[in-house]
């Protein structure tokens, strides 16, 4: 033992002049050497070291007392003895276990070395160069290792290295799709078997790496690629190259590349940005803290009025059933059934089931408030919803909802005793309140509760000849007197007694208690009579229903332009949309299907980026008051989530 320790001082002496006069070349073997210096050593080795440990499969830790207490834990002290420890140069001679791990990781496979080792060249606290030198196979061996700067990383980090690093250039990502895309880079190996992977994720810390891949081992640069998979729609990656070498590791630059977003995707993730919004600033669980109702305040800031009227609280619940009606997939998996629930809830708040027939009130009843006039459109609106939901789950509570609603309209809305144009459903209850003195008779408060009749002859078999009969009275009043064509083959009674040809082909607004055609053009009575048609024709199959719905929306898409969409309400759009993608869902014109999604489309992308305020509100010319209005929130939470569903699914639309 004395001798063999003599030898390696003597050899270290022997040695230590040629070291530090000149590099030092390797003695040539028959066969390549276990190396005991791994490019993994630690790159913070310090100055003064310790002493050295060899850790789990090969790691070589060579570092000060600070690092030795945890580095050491799983590894094995090594025998070193530092004959000359400085910052400078420091020398040490000794026994240093080498972990194989065969078969696996502490197996015991462990085989120890004499070793002499210099770490010498300090820069900034730390040692660059080390130096070992034992014998293998009774050959002279020396090992060496230098560390440098990690090039590609924007923090500063250092490896050890032997020979030349392997050079890494990150390049552009192709293909890109809605979850995957290919990433591409170059990397020469300079001349030693070199491996290459990507590293990505949503940040620049990564967390994901493809499998490597033999890069070769070549002196020129070769172009690589991979295809990264399982990525999600409209998100923002990060990505690099990593090459690595019995030399040590080089990364390229960090690129970025956002997954395709499609604009199904883009409006669904509109519709849950809108609606979280909604119900920060409009709920009433959010407003007033411990508020259990499911209501919602009218505006933001809200005044002095606690909830919101049923008209805009209708379009909120309509924009909430159709988010939830989005595929699940474009939400992430996140079911919005709950939220319907709650605002089935806050619709209860509005139930008068004192009145008879039962009806909704136009301010919330009971408790919160002291309740109202009874509006027709308003009730369509609520029973298209609630009609809506049925389908969708089948829950028979929506069902009896909307039910509700027709048995409160049909008969007791009709103006059969009328003196002008007698039929058709008043605006609002008539009697009391508003009605004493309002007698209007108009589209919104007709072709909606046409289009709910119809709609519940479908999902009501038992009693569909009840709800059919008033869906072809409400329907056939109307068409004949409000849609300004002079005959039409959906109308018997032709010609029209209030046709105006200098007007176009269009729903007027309403037949006024003073007797006289009121012929303003508004978008919702379009959208409202488009879908009465297209409900009239799936019922009977005749064509002609369908003709006429064709005609008024072809007419309407040429009479409105987007300055005027974005310009007047936002609910009227709303429920405008809704009955052109109703139809989309059964014509067979694709040039009308293509102009309608583009209409629709070029809108929320308008009141997207004009209309939005910092704290993902919407607000419009057309607005009713001071302040955001929940009416507003609630189209467009419909806007966007309509255009969220699959065009299949656009025929479930009330």
């Amino acid at each position: 033992m004395r001798k063999a320790a003599l030898f390696m001082a003597t050899v270290g002496v022997m040695i230590w002049a040629v070291v530090a006069a000149s590099p030092v070349a390797a003695s040539p073997v028959a066969a390549s050497p276990p190396r005991l210096l791994r490019s993994d050593v630690s790159a913070d080795f310090v100055t003064w070291p310790a002493t050295i440990s060899v850790g789990c499969c090969g790691q070589l830790v060579v570092g000060g007392p600070d690092e030795t207490r945890a580095a050491f834990r799983a590894g094995r002290l090594g025998g070193i003895r530092w004959r000359s420890a400085a910052p400078a140069d420091s020398v040490g001679v000794g026994r240093l276990w080498e972990d194989g791990c065969v078969p696996n990781c502490r197996s015991g496979a462990v085989r120890s070395w004499r070793v002499f080792i210099r770490a010498y060249r300090s820069v900034g606290s730390r040692y660059t160069r080390l130096l070992l030198l034992y014998r293998s196979g009774g050959r002279q061996v020396y090992d060496r290792l230098k560390l440098e700067r990690v090039t590609g990383l924007k923090k500063t980090a250092y490896q050890w290295t032997r020979g030349r690093l392997p050079g890494a250039s990150t390049g552009p990502a192709s293909l890109i799709t809605q979850n995957s895309a290919t990433v591409s880079a170059t990397v020469n190996s300079k001349e030693r078997a070199t491996t290459y992977s990507f590293q990505y994720g949503t940040t620049a810390s990564y967390g994901s790496v493809t499998a490597g891949q033999a890069a070769g081992s070549g002196a020129t640069a070769v172009s690589v690629s991979a295809n990264l998979s399982g990525l999600v729609s409209g998100v923002t990656y990060h990505y690099r190259i990593r090459a690595i070498s019995a030399s040590g590791v080089a990364y390229g630059a960090d690129r970025t590349f956002t997954a395709f977003i499609t604009p199904q995707q883009s409006d669904a993730n509109r519709a849950v940005a809108t609606y979280n919004a909604m119900q920060t600033d409009f709920s009433a669980a959010s407003v007033y803290p411990g508020d259990t109702s499911g209501l919602y305040t009218g505006s933001y800031p809200r005044t002095a009025t606690r909830y919101s009227g049923l008209w805009p609280f209708s379009q909120a619940l309509a924009g909430i059933v159709t988010l939830a009606g989005i595929p699940s997939d474009l939400l992430g998996g996140v079911s919005y059934r709950a939220d319907v629930d709650d605002a089935l809830t806050g619709l209860s708040g509005y139930f008068d089931s004192t009145s008879s027939p039962p009806g909704y009130d136009g301010r919330p009843t009971g408790r919160f408030g002291s309740g109202g006039d009874k509006y027709y459109d308003d009730q369509a609106w609520v029973g298209l919803a609630t009609a809506e939901d049925y389908a969708m789950t089948g829950d028979p509570t929506a069902l009896a909802d909307a039910e509700n609603v027709f048995n409160f309209v049909y008969p007791g809305g009709w103006a059969g005793g009328a003196s002008f144009d007698p039929g058709g459903i008043y605006w609002v209850q008539q009697g009391v309140g508003e009605g004493l003195s309002n007698h209007d008779r108009t589209t919104t408060s007709n072709a909606p509760n046409a289009e709910l009749a119809a709609l519940l002859a479908t999902l009501d078999p038992s009693n569909a000849p009840t709800y059919q009969a008033g869906a072809n009275a409400i329907y056939a009043w109307v068409n004949h007197n409000l849609y300004n064509v002079d005959t039409n083959p959906t109308d018997p009674e032709t010609p029209n007694p209030n046709f105006t040809p200098s007007q176009p082909a269009l729903m007027f607004d309403r037949i006024s208690g003073a007797n006289a055609v009121v012929p303003t053009l508004y978008t919702y009575n379009q959208g409202a009579m488009i879908a009465a048609n297209v409900r009239e024709y799936q019922a009977t199959g005749n064509s002609a229903y369908l003709t006429d719905a064709e005609a008024i929306a072809t007419e309407s898409l040429s009479t409105f332009s987007e300055d005027y969409y974005i310009n007047h309400s936002a609910a009227f759009n709303a429920i405008f949309f809704r009955g052109l993608l109703v139809l989309s869902s059964v014509t067979s014109n694709p040039s009308l299907q293509t102009s309608i999604i583009q209409t629709i489309q070029t809108y929320a992308d308008d009141a997207w980026d004009h209309h939005r305020s910092s704290n993902g509100l919407f607000s419009f010319a057309s607005k009713s008051g001071p302040g955001d209005q929940l009416i507003d929130q609630g189209a467009m939470l419909q806007i966007f989530a309509m255009l969220a569903w699959n065009p299949s699914q656009y025929g479930e639309l009330p």
